[in-house]
């Protein structure tokens, strides 16, 4: 499996690249998140986890981050892509719609989606339950629903 980019969106609409693994950015840059980089240490500190690990401390800061209105966003290559959300409510849905359509036309920091068919799956975290698969042509038109 080829890994392709991710990104985070922020409540408000920001979208940022992930240059690597979604939680090696917020280390990288904790004040986007309004965390610090003690609270990152404390939760690692607490699961006994090295810094960086992809174990339960970086579930736990991403679950948290997503609880408070992050998207967070993995494209693959021959594979589906996966969102992250808390719930799919009207605010997420258009920050997914802006976030299909710049990817579609302009792209989003040098990557551009060349796959309006890439299909991706949504996963609300608060119900646990898989949302269908999506097209990012499909999310930029918003013909999904919550």
């Amino acid at each position: 499996m080829v890994s392709g980019p991710g990104f985070w969106i922020s409540p408000d609409g920001q979208i940022y690249r992930v240059e690597t693994s979604h939680i090696a950015y917020v280390i990288k840059h904790p004040e986007k998140f309004e965390l610090s980089k003690t609270a990152i240490l404390d939760t690692y500190s607490k699961h006994d986890e090295p810094l960086g690990l992809e174990g339960n401390a970086r579930t736990e800061i991403i679950k948290s981050l997503v609880n408070s209105g992050w998207i967070r966003i993995r494209l693959y290559l021959n594979k589906n892509g996966s969102i992250t959300v808390w719930e799919l409510r009207a605010r997420e849905i258009i920050h997914l719609k802006v976030f299909a359509r710049n990817i579609l036309a302009s792209g989003i920091d040098g990557f551009r989606e060349p796959d309006m068919f890439n299909p991706v799956c949504i996963f609300p975290l608060r119900s646990g339950k898989i949302q269908l698969k999506y097209t990012i042509s499909e999310l930029a038109e918003s013909t999904f629903s919550c």
